[in-house]
């Protein structure tokens, strides 16, 4: 079954936006892949020498179910590395 969304509600905790939840989602780069991470191999999972480029929903969940990590982007602000804890994969 091919995957319709995946997402991760970020609840904000500090400053103006304190209180907002953000629904961020898969952040799809300029060069038209996702990026995931293994976050396992220490201080260096959150760099683009140990990202893997992926180009679908269907490859991101795949990795996320395995307990990789994805950038992720809400309407606001730049993408981010987010653990695969708390995020829904649609089907």
């Amino acid at each position: 079954m091919a995957v319709k969304a995946i997402w991760k509600d970020h609840h904000v905790k500090w400053g103006k936006r304190a209180g907002v939840v953000e629904r961020r989602e898969p952040y799809l780069y300029g060069d038209g892949f996702y990026r995931v991470a293994d976050m396992t191999v220490g201080k260096g999972h959150n760099t683009d020498e140990n990202a893997i480029k992926v180009a679908t929903l269907d490859e991101v969940a795949a990795y996320v179910r395995k307990g990789f990590g994805v950038r992720l982007k809400s309407g606001t602000g730049t993408p981010s590395l987010n653990n695969a804890d708390g995020i829904v994969i649609e089907e």
